[in-house]
């Protein structure tokens, strides 16, 4: 009788030890698959910042090219102005420049020669 509970205790026990590895590893696959996810919302936050870093100043840009115009048509003498108005677009032109720096993606060198 003694020996029939040594060997129940003892598939016990190797029953609970399969369990206990089969929790590990699960726990670990899903640490795994935790940290993927987490490393995939730093890319994604970087994307969103450099896309918006990018569309800022491209709006810029877009503003500048109006403003010149408008004193090209309407100083007599827009140097200074333009000046101003070129200091606005280049500050706006080094941000989308600096935000492609931040992120890699296909493509990404052909579209910076491209701005």
């Amino acid at each position: 009788m003694i020996k029939s509970r040594k060997s129940v205790s003892a598939l016990l026990l190797a029953l609970l030890a399969v369990l206990a590895t089969g929790a590990l590893v699960s726990t670990a696959a899903q640490m795994a698959a935790a940290f993927s996810h987490y490393r995939d919302s730093l890319e994604a936050r970087r994307f969103a910042a450099a896309d918006k870093a990018i569309f800022e100043g491209v709006l810029s840009l877009r503003n500048s090219r109006g403003d010149a115009q408008s004193a090209l048509l309407s100083d007599d003498d827009p140097r200074a102005r333009l000046m101003d108005i070129e200091g606005v677009e280049r500050a706006g032109y080094e941000s989308i420049v600096a935000a492609l720096a931040t992120v890699d993606f296909d493509g990404r060198d052909e579209l910076a020669g491209a701005m």
